[in-house]
């Protein structure tokens, strides 16, 4: 059986004779890949190693412990252990650097945000989770890394969305 098609719009929308009758159209348009975020989301992801490689070098340097041992150690009681600080701000950086993974086709600008807001959210957070986990003393033990981690990560993937909500505050209040 031989269909005629009534127009040239008809016969491109019929399907061929064996074909499915839910055939998809094409996706013409893809969005480019926003290479300065590439970029930024790379340097984010080396900072967070970065730190974590400095702390163990510094520890190692003085003959502390490594970081092998790190997570079976009783806290340092007091208001300060920059082991555990430098820990959440790895992980927020990374999170942060998994959130412009999956924002790499996005076409807004990432000047000033990433070099100016972020850094300084960043650094919040991670202000935030050390001090909530580091002074309740059930999350003081090894749970304060899983505790932390998670927190810190998740809070760096919803901090765009924060910039966002303070910025139309302020639009708003101007």
């Amino acid at each position: 059986m031989v269909r005629e098609p009534r127009n040239d719009t008809t016969a491109q929308s019929l399907p061929e004779e064996g074909e499915h009758a839910t055939r998809t159209p094409e996706r013409t348009t893809e969005k480019a890949t926003n290479w300065p975020r590439v970029g930024s989301s790379v340097v984010y992801f080396i900072l967070a190693i970065m730190f974590v490689l400095l702390f163990e070098w510094q520890r190692h340097k003085n003959a502390e412990f490594g970081w092998a041992e790190v997570f079976y150690l009783d806290p340092i009681r007091g208001c300060w252990n920059l082991g555990r600080f430098v820990w959440c701000m790895s992980s927020s950086f990374v999170g942060f650097a998994s959130l412009g993974v999956l924002l790499w086709t996005h076409d807004a600008p990432i000047w000033p945000r990433h070099f100016l807001y972020y850094p300084l959210l960043l650094l919040a957070i991670s202000s935030l989770v050390f001090s909530a986990c580091h002074m309740l003393e059930r999350t003081s033990g090894f749970v304060f890394y899983y505790l932390s981690f998670g927190a810190c990560f998740s809070l760096a993937l919803l901090v765009d969305r924060f910039v966002d909500l303070v910025e139309s505050v302020l639009r708003k209040r101007g």
